[in-house]
């Protein structure tokens, strides 16, 4: 008498539950590195390009990266920090039919090239560039970066805040290279009438959670993630220019990539807040300047 099988009723929707699991987990991290190497090129990209055409401005040799930033032609020609806030009612009156890219076509050139790595603002109803929403003393939106400087053991940040377009300098606390006039030290000798301009892209997973680096790093790392507390942030320096954070969590709750007050996000891990996965990518871009007197 032959004996009848074992049913298997069930046991190939466990095999693929976690086949799916693991693939799930190979596909996530494919899309968000994927990601970061887009966001990467992008910035290396618009740095190189907005430094060559800061550059060949026609500036007097005195002025200081700060006032060239400030001066009319570099504002529409190569960058306007306005410009990385865009309201979503502008884009849709201008004849553009609501597209962004077409919008920006005529915006100055680092701009038109940092809009390829905006994110949309549900609660804002805005498009604008990853980072902290602030808005400036003359009224204007625009964007911050934190960068992280340390984290507690319970995952508190401590951050030092950035504008999205900088100048390298060598002392941070003193004149940058740009003017043919600024010291020697802090600037290397010959190392004056420089565009040292350097950007900052904080990447944020959507997909990827922030965890706490272990003691030994042969441990790996332990299941201890960052929790999300924007209360217990603190920031080392004042935002740059007097500008004012208006940031904020969804109206119902729901966390974000780039949510908060200072734009470092939140993510549902069962019961708890987590901060997504994050890296600050900067990029820096040299050329000399043709100055003009």
């Amino acid at each position: 008498m032959r004996k009848s099988r074992c049913p298997r009723t069930g046991s190939v929707l466990v095999e693929f539950a976690i086949i799916a699991l693991v693939l799930y987990l190979l596909l996530a991290a494919i899309i968000e590195f994927g990601r970061m190497g887009y966001g990467a090129q992008t910035v290396q990209q618009a740095a190189d390009t907005g430094a060559r055409e800061l550059a060949r401005i026609p500036l007097p040799p005195q002025t200081t990266f700060a006032e060239a930033l400030a001066d009319p032609q570099v504002r529409s020609r190569v960058y306007d920090p306005r410009y990385l806030v865009v309201s979503r009612a502008d884009v849709d009156a201008a004849p553009t039919n609501g597209s962004l890219t077409t919008y920006m076509a005529d915006k100055p050139v680092l701009n038109r090239l940092l809009s390829g790595l905006f994110i949309f603002d549900l609660e804002r109803d805005v498009w604008r560039y990853p980072g902290a929403l602030a808005m400036q003393t003359n009224g204007d939106m625009t964007v911050l970066v934190p960068l992280i400087v340390s984290r507690s053991a319970e995952g508190h940040e401590v951050i030092e805040w950035h504008d999205v377009v900088e100048e390298l300098r060598p002392d941070p606390t003193q004149e940058g290279p740009f003017s043919l006039l600024a010291p020697t030290p802090p600037n290397p000798p010959g190392l004056t009438g420089m565009v040292a301009l350097q950007i900052h892209y904080p990447f944020q997973a959507a997909t990827m959670s922030s965890y706490q680096p272990g003691a030994d790093p042969e441990l790996g790392r332990p299941n201890v993630p960052n929790r999300a507390d924007d209360g217990a942030v603190t920031a080392i320096n004042s935002p740059p220019g007097g500008a004012t954070l208006v940031g904020e969590a969804a109206a119902d709750g729901t966390p974000a990539t780039y949510s908060g007050a200072f734009g470092l996000g939140e993510q549902q891990a069962l019961t708890i807040r987590v901060r997504p996965y994050r890296r600050v990518i900067t990029v820096q871009a040299v050329y000399r300047r043709e100055v003009f007197d």
